[in-house]
């Protein structure tokens, strides 16, 4: 079932098109991370989503019935908004999550239930009597989640939730998202790569206000670890990548390698490539005409995905739960950061 279609949207500014998007469609229960560069259009797409701003052009349905803009209320009780830049009423945090919910028809019970619920989960039930306006950045993106979730949405839509927090607040804020509900859709935007590849089970990208066929893939945040010829980027839990550039020594580093450039092998083979890892595939996915994209667990929370052909795939013999090799040259890793 759709949780979201978007069809032949466009929105302009000053006779300039920041969004135009053919056709765009989120299954129920899909986490979904939104990247591109800053202007790309993340934030438009977000707040005409969540039936906040309305699109010049085009349609919106929320699971399967169609937004009319004259009567918005009607579907966008369904979405939860967090804005990157949120707002709170005057008051302590416990008002402004019991005004999220009041007059929705919930008790006063229930009310209290659900404000107890959702500030434990965010580590906020110690602040529920300070108000937000005195928070740190990381407890205002917290406290602004909780506002959200405290309505008990079935599309939650943010907007960069891991900008300007400290890593504490990050880590309970990934935390939350991975414990959604199954059914509960999630569409975010991020900066992060690192975030995409670990939260989201689909990344979206946007380049000047439409959807881009690249998606990035084979995001990593690896320690960089000097050697004699170069330096080993590390994973927490020691897998090495070689990597020959000049990088600072400790520096944590945000890298990629294009899915295009990996191969894959049934045995060990000898080759100039300099990363070489023995894995499990996990999973196979159709990504183009006459190709797939391959996750293959290399162990120790390390994974890589490889595009192969429809034809490499039939001559390797390759299945779900099958023993390869992945490799990749030196050269095929970006760093970002």
């Amino acid at each position: 079932m759709k949780a979201l279609e978007l069809q032949n949207i466009r929105k302009t500014h000053n006779d300039r098109a920041i969004l135009d998007v053919k056709s765009l469609e989120i299954e129920k229960g899909q986490r979904v991370a939104v990247v591109g560069p800053n202007g790309s259009g993340k934030t438009t797409l977000l707040t005409v989503a969540a039936l906040l701003d309305k699109p010049d052009t085009g349609s919106v349905k929320v699971h399967g019935e169609p937004a009319d803009w004259r009567r918005i209320e009607k579907v966008r009780g369904h979405l939860g908004y967090m804005a990157q830049e949120p707002y709170f009423f005057r008051g302590s945090l416990q008002k402004n999550l019991e005004f999220a919910i009041s007059g929705n028809g919930i008790s006063k019970n229930d009310r209290l239930s659900r404000i107890e619920k959702y500030a434990g989960r965010l580590g906020l039930k110690d602040v529920l009597n300070r108000s937000p306006r005195t928070f740190s950045s990381g407890e205002r993106k917290r406290a602004a989640i909780a506002r959200t979730l405290i309505r008990e949405p079935s599309i939650l839509i943010m907007d960069e939730p891991f900008t300007f927090i400290d890593s504490a607040s990050a880590a309970v804020l990934e935390d939350t998202i991975k414990n959604l509900p199954e059914d509960r859709t999630l569409v975010f935007s991020t900066h992060d790569l690192s975030h995409a590849y670990k939260l989201a089970d689909r990344i979206i990208t946007l380049q000047s206000g439409k959807v881009s066929p690249w998606t990035p893939e084979n995001v990593f945040r690896l320690t960089a670890s000097r050697t004699d010829d170069g330096y080993e980027l590390l994973t927490e839990a020691g897998t090495s990548v070689y990597f020959p550039g000049d990088l600072e020594d400790g520096k944590e580093y945000i890298v990629s390698v294009n899915p295009n450039e990996v191969l894959a092998s049934k045995q060990p083979i000898e080759t100039s490539a300099r990363n070489s890892y023995n894995g499990e595939i996990q999973k196979i996915e159709t990504s183009g005409t006459r190709t797939v994209l391959v996750t293959v667990h290399c162990g120790s929370g390390f994974q890589l995905r490889v595009t192969l052909t429809d034809r490499a795939m039939k001559e390797l013999g390759l299945g779900v739960g099958d023993d390869v090799w992945v490799h990749f040259k030196s050269t095929a890793i970006h760093v970002h950061q």
